[in-house]
């Protein structure tokens, strides 16, 4: 039970502003190998926020944890739109998917 308090807790630091992009990478990286749906979710967030379009790779870095057909939408989105990191760390998130997926969410 603690262990899920740490990772709320920890959550709660990575949706927090005034908290500086090197620590969050840092927790990110520790909660990634949680591989918990709700740093998934915290971490899509992070990769949206404006705040952070530079300074995301590391956050994609860490989708690589979890199952590809998760993040499958967004890596496309980054693949073309990223700079260099963020779009070759979105690849492998495409090269990796395991499953089929829903034509509409291709289109």
């Amino acid at each position: 039970m603690s262990n899920d308090y740490n990772i709320v807790d920890n959550i709660n630091i990575l949706n927090d502003p005034k908290i500086d992009v090197i620590t969050k990478n840092s927790i990110a990286i520790s909660l990634s190998e949680t591989a918990d749906k709700r740093v998934l979710y915290c971490l899509h967030d992070l990769i949206k926020n404006p705040l952070y379009k530079n300074m995301r790779g590391t956050f994609v870095y860490c989708l690589r944890s979890f199952p590809s057909e998760g993040s499958f939408s967004l890596a496309i989105e980054l693949v073309l739109t990223g700079n260099f990191e963020v779009a070759h760390e979105a690849f492998e998130i495409l090269d990796n998917v395991k499953e089929k997926i829903d034509q509409e969410v291709v289109r």
